[in-house]
């Protein structure tokens, strides 16, 4: 049996955000599992079929325009009662949320981005080190062009591919 998985697991899985998910197991609750739920003060443990029933809502809920409750429709779930749904209980979220979400993208950030960032620096150092050495041989060309007689000199100036 496997191990059942933390929220913060099924984020980076899904590539959801936390606070997106949080609000997915309140919204979609009768399609997972007790555990998933999170009720009351308890961690959130996701099995298998609970991941799966969170890729199908993301699938859905990546449509334009789609409401909770047209996917709830789609999941073959319940609709939200009128006036006591999750849409109305939840309302926008929380700067809590946004910080979360803010942290979600700074994390993908440092984990994706930065080390392409860094390899580009890297690279642009060594077409500019590399630029300086072309530099350095049209001169020393124009040099033997003007002189043949400075060919010897000019080929023990110290470029590194003449070691």
């Amino acid at each position: 049996m496997v191990d059942p998985m933390r929220i913060s697991q099924v984020s980076r899985t899904l590539q959801v955000p936390v606070p997106t998910l949080r609000r997915w197991t309140r919204e979609f609750a009768e399609g997972l599992s007790p555990s998933a739920r999170g009720v009351g003060s308890a961690d959130r443990k996701f099995q298998l079929d609970d991941l799966a029933f969170l890729r199908r809502i993301k699938m859905i809920m990546a449509k334009a325009e789609i409401t909770y409750d047209e996917a709830r429709k789609q999941l073959g779930l319940a609709a939200a009662k009128p006036g006591g749904g999750a849409d109305l209980e939840l309302g926008p979220p929380s700067e809590e949320e946004r910080r979360e979400v803010a942290r979600y993208v700074r994390g993908i950030v440092e984990e994706v981005v930065a080390p392409r960032i860094r390899q580009i620096e890297k690279l642009e150092a060594t077409v500019s080190e590399q630029g300086r050495q072309l530099a350095q041989f049209r001169a020393l060309l124009e040099e033997v062009v003007e002189d043949p007689s400075k060919t010897g000199k000019a080929l023990h100036k110290g470029f590194p591919w003449t070691r």
